[in-house]
């Protein structure tokens, strides 16, 4: 193994024991996780939103989420006021497949499957309230 991991670093983020450490250590789907952190640390997800109708967050198109690293945290310095969990909650899949796709040495902007709608039905009689539709895609951090 050429590249240099800061073990000390994983422990205390995670708060791993050492029994958990000797696993991650032997275990190849960690350890390629592990070592694509670099790349991981450089980017993140951004949520566009192409299309906005009846949006009760007042979403509208152009509208930006931005995830940091880790995928669990919401930049809030930049993107809309209102943070629609009907909306955040559809982004779990898309950021697992930019880490995967990082991880493997793939460019992470060439997904096949790219867009995905909110949570909420829409206005179509069956007690929804809007929808939004967002295209996923990761950046480079400035």
């Amino acid at each position: 193994m050429s590249e240099k991991i800061d073990w000390q670093w994983i422990q205390k983020i995670f708060g791993y024991d050492e029994s958990q450490m000797e696993t991650i250590r032997k275990s190849p789907q960690h350890l390629k996780w592990i070592k694509a952190l670099p790349k991981l640390r450089k980017i993140r997800m951004v949520a566009e939103v192409v299309e906005s109708k009846n949006c009760m967050a007042q979403l509208k198109k152009g509208d930006k989420y931005y995830f940091k690293w880790g995928g669990y945290v919401l930049d809030k310095s930049e993107g809309p006021e209102n943070v629609c969990l009907w909306a955040v909650s559809q982004l779990l899949p898309f950021y697992f497949m930019i880490n995967d796709r990082v991880a493997e040495g793939l460019d992470p902007n060439d997904m096949i499957v790219n867009h995905v709608r909110c949570y909420d039905v829409g206005f179509r009689g069956c007690c929804g309230y809007g929808e939004v539709l967002m295209r996923l895609s990761a950046e480079t951090k400035k």
